[in-house]
């Protein structure tokens, strides 16, 4: 951790030969410092060195929620497939849930389905 004090929003790496640009997952969490300022930690994932921005807490919460996130971890989930679609119905229908819960609710009646009340 760097001992000089860095004050604002940073953007990018604050190392002199880095530059990386800062993304959610970069930001480590808050550290306190005073009643209205905290210390921001950020790393950065490229070289990882990390280092404490001081910012007001009523822009600590903008900052990190302003930050885009890695690229690198975002996945494209694909839409789900008419083949999947298909099994998930025969699934719900095959087993009649609703009859199912509704016997549980008969005056009388029994909790497991296998009990013999005799």
């Amino acid at each position: 951790m760097h001992h000089q004090t860095i004050v604002g929003r940073p953007k990018n790496c604050l190392n002199r030969t880095c530059k990386h640009p800062f993304f959610k997952e970069s930001h480590l969490g808050w550290l306190p410092k005073s009643e209205v300022e905290i210390y921001s930690v950020m790393r950065c994932l490229k070289c990882k060195d990390t280092f404490a921005v001081v910012q007001l807490i009523s822009m600590a919460h903008d900052y990190r929620s302003a930050l885009p996130k890695d690229p690198t971890q975002i996945q494209i989930k694909e839409p789900i497939s008419r083949h999947e679609l298909i099994s998930i119905q025969k699934r719900l229908e095959d087993n009649d849930v609703l009859q199912s819960l509704m016997e549980g609710y008969k005056p009388g009646g029994s909790v497991l389905p296998d009990e013999d009340p005799e």
